[in-house]
């Protein structure tokens, strides 16, 4: 249902551009017009003459313009569909296809054989292979499998190999095309992306133009990495055990990415500890708050305090490095940060730790752009994690009751939602707060 509203936007955005005469052609993964899957974002190459055209009715449909290079050759919106609860990414690839601003394949060797296939235009068929090809060559440094598949039933019959090798003969140097289509036709994949370098040098050498861009898009990213006000978003999920932390974090990575939205998901619990030392320290702590008996609270409170306090202060440690060395890192490239538990998770759950020290606490962390408290009543949280006993995850449950208002986190009731009713209101939740 979700995928169909999103393929409804694409071709209610490819209708606008027929309607205005924007001369297009959509670059690959174009099957789902008639059928299949919808891959989440589109490759649309504009001709020269028409991208002022084509960008007014893009900010008309209200998409956002998250990249283009110094000199524009590759154009990326964005826009958030509020009803599939997904974003939708639109590469508008200017007067060619470009990698970091090098041209390798002019609008011309597409634009002279392009055609129409459910109403939008397309390349003609030994163009897209081509495209196909460099495309895996320059930018994915691989071959999908699907792409696999569409270069082997082509190349199958030999005239069209001989189509083949007359289009690359006229886009690249005899030797480089010979290599690429001795190489096809044997399936030695790793051979034909053994060309990259030299097919880039060559690019270069053709289109000047494109290394000026290529040292500009780089320094500017340089530029935005050290730019200390330069951030990604980072997105805690808290909650007890067998509250859906976990599943939510990846179908929400997988949503996001989907959208070219560049995601990495962090555990921040008491596994995959960066010191090891930390490790028996921290398990034997969870046993402590995770206990049923109560008889070590009674006998000394104090001495239970102080060492509650001494392992807070290892586990924050612990964190700490965790944030410096994994989070941090990534958050400078401008990735958003999902992170199932978090510091958080410290202050819910030892009850043996002073009210006043989990304030200082608080104030000492670093804050997450967002944070999500997931929650179900005790007997759903007994049902899905069956190895714990009812008596711990009822103190979790209490724990996070009574001090996720603390860390402002939004309440999530994962008993009456389902995972993706759950991501679509994290989503919905998103919306506006990522670049």
């Amino acid at each position: 249902m979700t995928n169909n509203s999103t393929k409804r936007e694409v071709k209610y955005l490819l209708d606008s551009f027929n309607q205005n005469n924007v001369n297009y052609c959509i670059l690959r993964s174009f099957q789902f017009l008639k059928s299949g899957k919808f891959a989440g974002d589109i490759d649309i190459l504009i001709f020269q003459d028409n991208i002022n055209a084509a960008k007014k009715i893009l900010t008309k449909e209200k998409y956002t313009q998250i990249f283009s290079g110094p000199i524009p050759g590759h154009i990326v919106y964005r826009k958030f569909l509020s009803r599939s609860s997904r974003f939708l990414t639109v590469d508008l690839h200017c007067s060619g296809l470009t990698h970091d601003g090098i041209l390798y394949l002019p609008e011309e060797n597409i634009s002279k054989n392009k055609i129409t296939f459910s109403g939008s235009w397309i390349p003609g068929v030994t163009d897209y292979i081509v495209a196909l090809i460099l495309h895996s060559i320059i930018d994915k440094c691989y071959f999908k499998k699907n792409y696999k598949k569409e270069i082997i039933r082509f190349i199958e019959k030999p005239k069209n190999l001989h189509k083949l090798q007359e289009n690359l003969t006229t886009i690249l140097p005899e030797n480089i095309s010979r290599i690429i289509i001795s190489s096809l036709k044997n399936l030695k994949w790793e051979l034909v992306l053994k060309t990259r370098k030299r097919l880039l040098f060559y690019s270069v050498f053709r289109h000047p133009l494109g290394l000026l861009n290529f040292f500009l898009i780089n320094t500017n990213r340089i530029l935005r990495v050290i730019n200390p006000f330069y951030y990604g978003r980072l997105i805690a999920m808290v909650g007890p055990d067998g509250s859906g932390k976990s599943s939510t974090s990846e179908k929400l990575a997988e949503r996001l990415k989907s959208g070219q939205i560049r995601t990495k998901t962090i555990y921040m619990g008491w596994r995959e500890s960066m010191l090891p030392f930390l490790s028996n320290l921290m398990k034997t702590d969870k046993a402590i708050f995770k206990s049923n008996s109560h008889e070590l609270a009674s006998k000394n409170r104090f001495l239970l305090a102080t060492r509650s306090i001494m392992i807070t202060l290892l586990y924050t440690v612990e964190l700490y490095l965790r944030f410096l060395f994994k989070i941090l890192p990534a958050l400078k490239s401008g990735s958003v940060i999902i992170t199932d538990r978090y510091f958080y998770d410290r202050i819910a759950l030892d009850n043996s730790l002073p009210l006043f020290l989990k304030k200082i606490y608080l104030y000492i962390i670093p804050k997450p752009s967002l944070t999500f408290y997931f929650t179900a009543e005790p007997k759903i949280l007994c049902a899905r994690e069956k190895n714990l006993p009812k008596a711990v995850l009822a103190k979790q449950y209490l724990g996070f009751e009574s001090t996720y208002k603390m860390f402002s986190a939004k309440r999530l009731d994962t008993d009456t939602n389902n995972t993706q009713k759950i991501v679509n209101i994290i989503m919905k939740g998103l919306f506006g707060r990522i670049n």
